[in-house]
This record gives structure tokens, sequence and C-alpha cells, in this order.
């Protein structure tokens, strides 16, 4: 039996863990204080083209999370993920829903998602399903003939994320005006929620939205940041690889939206380790990389988890071209995960898909969210936020003009 390149992740107890954090959260903000003249004399040396106080925000973020992550320990469990955060609530401008769904049928359920014993042993479950109305308007009524929603995977690293903390998710129902769904889908915490579990929770979400909701297919965007952004492709993926194994209820997406897609399960592409310096983001190779593949040794490579490194003999975004599917990809050139997204686009291109690509000069990783998460940290934080709605924009409007 092959093994993962790397050390198995730790799922302490509740009294472990905060043991752990009583004894090491003094010597890590410690830490943090003293990265401030560390990165200060960084910045004098290198003179990188951005702020000096941007430098120091994301140097002391990537030392907390370096810090943070070494004794390579799962998040806990979120004990609110099937309901609305109290943080949501308070906002107005929208209206916000929840749901139980129904699991995925077991004819849904492709032999990609059986490849080994632990993945065949995690279960199809309900899942909660969040929906998010432009103000006045009902968040779960039948779809209008040609209406277009969003359906959002929250990204997190596949450890964390509510598609209703933060929000970006709001935000975008706001300046579409589309309705946007979102399955809290399980994070790979534990054996029975590593992949294919958020895969399983993702799929239960578009069944509801097509099935019970009545959206058609092509009147779906998929959208997400980071994980998000992968899941992204990965449903869009498997909507194919169902269409081709004669399951054709769904069909495929009218659109995807990857934003800074972690898109190589391998982590081996060089500004992983190249952008580091410049980046916030934690070591994924420490723990997002092994909890969520812990069932998946051996298959690595496979397209459906690694959509970067699809053979020069798969047709799958031939395919999406031949439908007539948009996809956008976007990434930052300072972020750890940048080949990661020019890979995924020079896949998508040698198969003749016309995807739309934006780089982000000098962007880290999910640069735009600082827009709408901690406006104002830096000069300049999220200035890529307006770029990114415009582009999605042009993708409505593509898709209305069909």
């Amino acid at each position: 039996m092959p093994a993962l390149p790397w050390p198995a992740v730790r799922e302490p107890s509740t009294v472990v863990r905060r043991l752990v954090q009583l004894i090491t959260l003094p010597p890590t903000l410690v830490g943090v204080l003293l990265s401030f003249p560390v990165n200060a004399l960084d910045y004098l040396f290198r003179r990188p083209p951005y702020s000096f106080k941007r430098h120091l925000v994301l140097g002391a973020a990537r030392f907390f999370q370096n810090a943070t992550s070494l004794l390579r320990f799962v998040m806990p469990q979120d004990t609110e993920a099937r309901v609305i955060p109290k943080a949501a609530a308070k906002r107005t401008t929208v209206e916000y829903g929840v749901r139980q769904v129904a699991p995925v049928p077991a004819e849904a359920r492709l032999p990609s998602t059986r490849l080994t014993a632990g993945m065949e042993a995690v279960e199809a479950v309900q899942v909660p399903l969040f929906a998010i109305a432009p103000k006045g308007s009902e968040t779960w009524k039948r779809a209008a003939p040609g209406e277009m929603c969003i359906l959002y995977i929250v990204g997190g690293g596949y450890q964390t994320g509510h598609p209703l903390q933060f929000s970006m998710s709001t935000e975008y129902v706001v300046h579409t005006g589309l309705r946007l769904f979102s399955p809290n889908y399980r994070k790979c915490l534990d054996d029975a929620s590593g992949f294919p579990a958020p895969l399983l929770d993702m799929l239960a979400g578009l069944q509801y939205v097509i099935e019970e909701l009545g959206f058609e297919a092509k009147n779906i965007i998929l959208l997400g940041e980071s994980a998000g952004g992968h899941g992204s492709l990965m449903v869009a993926r498997y909507m194919d690889d169902l269409i081709q194994a004669g399951f054709t209820r769904w069909g495929l997406p009218g659109a995807v939206f990857a934003s800074a897609p972690w898109t190589n399960m391998l982590c081996n592409f060089d500004t992983i380790d190249s952008n580091y310096s410049k980046d916030w983001l934690a070591p994924v190779r420490r723990v997002i990389a092994p909890s969520f593949n812990r069932h998946c040794a051996g298959h690595l490579t496979d397209p459906l988890i690694s959509p970067a490194l699809t053979g020069a003999d798969d047709k799958h975004y031939a395919r999406l071209q031949d439908a007539g599917v948009r996809v956008h990809v976007d990434c930052g050139t300072d972020e750890v995960l940048y080949d990661d997204g020019v890979r995924v686009v020079q896949t998508m291109r040698a198969q003749g898909l016309d995807v739309q690509f934006r780089i982000v000069p000098h962007g880290v990783h999910c640069e735009f969210a600082f827009a709408t998460l901690l406006p104002g940290v830096y000069p300049g934080a999220g200035f890529s936020w307006p770029l990114l709605l415009g582009d999605l924009d042009d993708m409505i409007a593509q898709l209305r003009a069909r």
C-alpha cells in the first residue's frame, strides 16, 4: 500500500487541544512581535514593490500560521456548522436561510469516489445548505424560467470555513442580484470526513438546487476561492464524469469561477516554496494536504482531485468548451499557489478551453478577500476585489447572451 508523502495529521481531544494552546500561545505571540523587526529589516534590504505595512502584516500572519501548524493539529469541529452565524444574522442587506438536504444517491457515486477502502468507507450524509437572496425576495422559491444562481463553495483549506461566516458570499448576492446557495460540506478533520466527503456534500447541495428548486444546470455558476476554487473545478469535473457514465440528470454547469484555486495535490510546483516569503498562507503540506488526502495514497494525480495534473489524453476541458461552459481562473503572482493557477490554465488551454485568466500582479493568496474581511489593514488591501467582480459581471453577461 503506497503512503502519503507527508507525516500524518493529529486529531487531539478538546482537553489536549486547549492545554497545548495554553502552553504554546504565549511564545507564539512573542514570536509574532519579534517578526515585526525581522520583517522590517527584510523590507529595507529587499525593497519589495509594495508597502512597508503590507510586508509587516503578511509576515506576522505567516509566522502565526506557521507556528500554530507545527503540531499538525487539524482544526476543531465547527459546532455551528448547521446554523446561521450571529455575524450573518446582523447583516440586513440580504435574506438568509438554511435547510438540511438529502445525500446523493448511491447511483451518483462513481468509482472515482471509491478508489481505496478509506474512500469506500466515507458515507454520503445529509448536508446543511445555506441560501442567500436579495433583500425582500424568497430564499427557497422555485427557480423562474432562465433564472441563474450561484453555487458557492467556501474556502478554508478543507479545514475550516462557514459559507456565511464572512461577508464575501453576501457581497456576491448584493453585487449580482442572483440567489446564492452553499452546502456547508464536511471539513476533512477525521477519517469519516476525508475525501470524498467534501465532494459528496457539494453534490448534495447541487442536487437540491437542480431537483428541488428547479434550476437548470446550465444556469448555475460554480464559484469558490482557494479550496473552494478547487471544489468548484472538482464539481464541474464530476458532473462531466457522471454524464460520461450515463447519469444525465444534472448536466453541466453554465460557468465555473475559480479564484486562487489549489489544483495540485502533490504540492510540488515551484511557487509553493519560492513564494513562501511573500505570501501569508500556512504551509499547505503540513495539515491541509495530508488531511484532505488521508484516503488518497497512490491517487494524488487523479484529475478529479488534481485538476492541474490532467493527462494529455483527457478531454474534460474540451467537452466543457464544446458545451459552452464559461470558466474563469485567477491567481496572484506572489501567492504560494500561483503555479497551481498557471498550470491548470495551461492544461485547459491545451485542450482548447477558452478560459478567462486573471493574473493579479503582486497579489497574495486570495488578495481580493482583504477588501471584505480586513478592509484597511494595509494600503491597497483587497485591490483586486473590483477586478474580480468585473470578471464575474462579464461571465454573467455572457451567460445571459446565449
